[in-house]
């Protein structure tokens, strides 16, 4: 298996090239953020997309810095700091960047890439996510910035391609579903840190049958794996906004605690895999519903606070998590009210939680506060 991964990230990062190249020829190249904005769909316009990717690293943060305010999350910042250092593999050479506005935070990270001149398409997500005419306005947000993709290629969105790539994409829900379930093992095939690289190495293969055949096949190679972890180590759920590209060593502190994180609940850079999009009807409405209305809620949408922790307990209680780790980015305040709330809720039960806080400031110091948190927290749930 890795092997393969290794093999796979050889190939996404010659993604990027081969779609700049493309561009030369006359693809349109888009680049998007967001678990509301639908890659098949935009290359089912006629244009290439990559995913606009952050986290993990402190210079592109502080690069922003005198560009935004302070107070926010580093995710926005450090994908504003990839674009204006352009570490940001596709920087400068998209022809449009689609965002999916959840919160003051991505809208801010909107305004500010507008400002610096780079053409932004803005996709409405409302938060009052059980109210009709909300998803009404996403679903048309998101006509209007496929309306503005097919006015860049030339080309109206073929509809028999973009059913194809959306089969492509439930193929890969199905794939990651199955990896999900091997996770339930006494002892999972598969690594945190390598289970979250697969899940964004799926995005940035930018190839929805690619990135299919590569999950089924690595599926297959864990089927018959030894466990990754030691005999009988906690179990843990990892919570929060997101977990990016460059957050792998501190996946890899808690892949090195002892103790396995089996389970996860992630609003962002992660497969929403627990319901396939309908290939009848209309397959713009059919991506929206699967986002929007028919998976679990993300933090913003209110009221939605007591769902979300209907679904980490039902994980917990799926996985057999002995604990929860919340994952909190900095002057993230939406999660952080939610972290409040959710404290209360899991000592009630007696599920122990480990708040684990990140400006992406990964100096040896902030790595080794961090290690000493999991080591005590993971050796709590051993006594």
């Amino acid at each position: 298996m890795y092997e393969t991964l290794k093999e796979l990230e050889k190939v996404s990062s010659r993604r990027a090239a081969e779609l700049i190249e493309a561009r030369s020829g006359g693809v349109p190249l888009v680049e998007y953020f967001g678990r509301f904005i639908p890659e098949a769909l935009i290359r089912a316009c006629g244009a290439g997309v990559y995913p606009l990717a952050g986290g993990g690293e402190l210079a592109p943060p502080d690069a922003a810095k005198d560009d935004m305010l302070g107070c926010m999350n580093p995710l926005a910042r450090s994908i504003a700091g990839g674009v204006k250092l352009g570490t940001d593999r596709i920087a400068g050479k998209a022809d449009v960047v689609v965002t999916a506005v959840t919160d003051i935070h991505m809208g801010r990270l909107s305004e500010l890439l507008e400002f610096w001149g780079v053409n932004v398409c803005k996709v409405g997500v409302p938060s009052d996510w059980q109210n009709g005419i909300a998803f009404g306005y996403y679903l048309n947000s998101l006509r209007r910035m496929l309306e503005t993709v097919s006015r860049l290629s030339g080309k109206a969105m073929d509809v028999e391609l973009a059913r194809k790539y959306i089969g492509e994409t439930n193929r890969v829900n199905a794939a990651v579903r199955h990896i999900k379930e091997l996770r339930k093992r006494a002892n999972p095939p598969i690594t945190f840190e390598n289970y979250m690289r697969l899940q964004h190495l799926s995005f940035r293969l930018c190839d929805t049958g690619a990135a299919a055949e590569a999950i089924e096949g690595i599926g297959l190679e864990l089927d018959g794996a030894d466990g990754a972890y030691p005999e009988n180590a906690p179990r843990l759920l990892l919570a929060g906004r997101a977990v990016a590209p460059g957050d792998y060593e501190l996946l890899r502190l808690l892949d090195e605690s002892g103790a396995a994180v089996v389970a996860e609940m992630l609003d962002e850079y992660i497969r929403v895999s627990d319901v396939d999009i309908q290939l009848d009807g209309d397959l713009v409405e059919n991506f929206a519903r699967s986002r929007y209305m028919d998976t679990v809620p993300i933090d913003s949408f209110q009221p939605s606070w007591d769902r979300r922790l209907e679904h980490m307990l039902e994980l917990c209680g799926e996985y057999g998590c002995d604990g929860v780790v919340w994952y909190q980015l900095a002057y993230d305040e939406v999660y952080d009210m939610e972290y409040v709330c959710l404290s209360r809720s899991l000592a009630e039960r007696g599920i122990p939680l480990l708040h684990l806080e990140t400006n992406y400031s990964y100096t040896p110091e902030s790595l080794a506060l961090a290690r000493k948190q999991i080591e005590n927290f993971v050796g709590g749930l051993r006594r």
